[in-house]
């Protein structure tokens, strides 16, 4: 046995372009919600007519943006698609009960929530078949 260790050895862990390509898009369009938040365009209403004020809007939006750059990094997706998802739990139950949309309203944020379980689920990769099997 050698003392470097050869690329067959090391657990790297990889995704594949579908998984990285759904991450980058989740990012995306959470690095956008969130900065629309912290920006204050049309979401100061929703806000506003929810009674949480402004405070809470900024909060969810340092939660989608800061959750959409952990969602880039492997090691930290998990954490980062947790701090999204709790935005889009908060979004479900605001349109069950608070905005009285219904189930209509509730929709979008749970397949939004689906994407985001569906780009974080993975962590940091899977590892190399040789490092899983059974020597």
């Amino acid at each position: 046995m050698s003392a470097n260790p050869g690329p067959q050895d090391q657990a790297l862990y990889r995704l594949s372009a579908f998984d990285w390509s759904l991450r980058a898009g989740v990012a995306l369009v959470f690095a956008v919600f969130g900065l629309e938040k912290l920006a204050g365009t049309q979401w100061n209403a929703l806000f506003d007519a929810l009674g949480f004020g402004r405070g809470f809007q900024y909060l969810t939006g340092v939660f989608q943006l800061g959750g959409a750059a952990l969602l880039l990094i492997p090691r930290a997706a998990r954490l980062g698609g947790a701090l999204i998802a709790s935005t889009m739990v908060g979004a479900m139950v605001a349109n069950l009960f608070l905005l009285n949309t219904g189930i209509a309203g509730a929709v979008v944020p749970a397949m939004l929530l689906a994407l985001v379980i569906g780009a974080a689920y993975k962590g940091r990769g899977e590892a190399p078949e040789a490092t899983l099997s059974v020597r």
